[in-house]
């Protein structure tokens, strides 16, 4: 015999020990709820990588799934950590490199002005 539930939550967010919603069984005729609402807390979720023990058997709804879940909204990634003289070391190799190609550019056209004068 198969039942049709309704759930409601609350939409993804990165608080992982906090979830609020409720689900409720609906009729198979009028398809309108006709048990009582069961309210849903962080008690009753299951995080990505969790193991459940010590239970015969469970009934499981998966709700957030993919870049939605909870684990992945709190990941990010870390800052870079540099130091001043490694941020200045940055820019003046930058510089450096841009100074390069500028003499080569320079260096290439007076080739061609000197080879078609001579």
């Amino acid at each position: 015999m198969s039942k049709k539930v309704i759930v409601r939550y609350e939409a993804p967010n990165p608080l992982l020990y906090k979830f609020s919603g409720n689900i409720q069984v609906l009729d198979q005729i009028t398809g309108e709820g006709k048990g009582p609402k069961l309210s849903l807390d962080e008690k009753n979720v299951l995080l990505k990588g969790c193991v459940l023990r010590n239970s015969e058997w469970i009934y499981g709804l998966v709700i957030y799934t993919g870049h939605e879940t909870k684990i992945m909204l709190n990941s990010h990634t870390p800052d870079i950590k540099q130091s001043s003289v490694e941020r200045k070391m940055s820019k003046y190799i930058l510089a450096v490199c841009v100074l390069q190609i500028l003499v080569c550019l320079l260096s290439g056209v007076y080739y061609v002005v000197w080879y078609a004068i001579n």
